[in-house]
């Protein structure tokens, strides 16, 4: 897949930006060698924005709006080229009918959060809204790789977990599936140092 992505070119220019048709599988924002795809679904919308932002700007830098024929059924996607993403947050706009009986509530002065955002900024502070625009996504790098093991491969998972055999696995499904699995996990490790 690798040699495929290193294909992807520019085709169109929006807003000053290098752009071509995005990967219409991987919603949400994916980072690639040389472009960030951003893929989003909305039922019903006349056009779709991608919004830019700089980390502590309220305002968007770049409003990138989705060229129609980016666009299939309901769901529009692109990719963008030069973007780091250490350097911005984003967000959408959508436009399109109000029509409150038909569930139809496209407003252009509001912004969206990603739904299939992988990390949200806007409120720093539990219960304190630091934006009051709205909540952003942030681009977040997958270096998840099948190549590595244990817990290279998976960091937060703990190294007792790691040497568990199948009958331990067999009962922390058994014993997560029960209605009152929290107790019970805090038990059996205190009592027994379960997997170490």
């Amino acid at each position: 897949m690798n040699d495929e992505l290193q294909k992807w070119i520019p085709t169109d220019e929006v807003a000053g930006f290098q752009v071509c048709l995005g990967l219409y599988g991987n919603y949400g924002a994916t980072v690639l060698q040389t472009a960030v795809n951003f893929t989003v679904h909305s039922k019903g919308a006349a056009f779709c924005e991608l919004l830019l932002f700089h980390r502590t700007e309220e305002e968007p830098y770049a409003v990138l709006r989705f060229p129609e024929h980016f666009k299939i059924g309901d769901v529009y996607s692109m990719m963008v080229f030069g973007l780091d993403i250490g350097e911005f947050e984003y967000a959408y706009r959508l436009g399109g009918v109000w029509d409150r009986e038909q569930g139809l509530l496209f407003d252009e002065n509001h912004i969206l959060l990603d739904p299939y955002a992988k990390a949200v900024t806007g409120q720093s502070v539990w219960g304190k809204k630091v934006n009051e625009k709205g909540y952003r996504a942030r681009v977040v790098r997958n270096d998840f790789s099948g190549e590595k093991s244990g817990s290279q491969r998976f960091p937060w998972m703990s190294r007792s977990f790691m040497r568990c055999t199948s009958a331990d696995l067999r009962r922390w499904q058994k014993m997560l599936s029960t209605r009152g699995h929290l107790q019970a996990l805090r038990r059996k490790s205190l009592s027994e140092g379960f997997g170490s």
